[in-house]
């Protein structure tokens, strides 16, 4: 079953990066820099919040 458990975690990584990807596009499909500008900001933020 070790190659169902290597499937899995690659299906599962590759989810979780369009996920990711899914935020920063727009109606038209275009990724905007200024949306992923703001989107890496609040993380930024977020993180800065989290580390103190």
């Amino acid at each position: 079953m070790s190659w169902f458990r290597e499937y899995f975690a690659d299906r599962c990584a590759t989810g979780a990066s369009m996920s990711v990807s899914s935020q920063f596009q727009d109606k038209g499909g275009n990724m905007t820099p200024e949306r992923m500008t703001k989107h890496f900001e609040k993380l930024e933020k977020q993180l800065k919040k989290g580390n103190k």
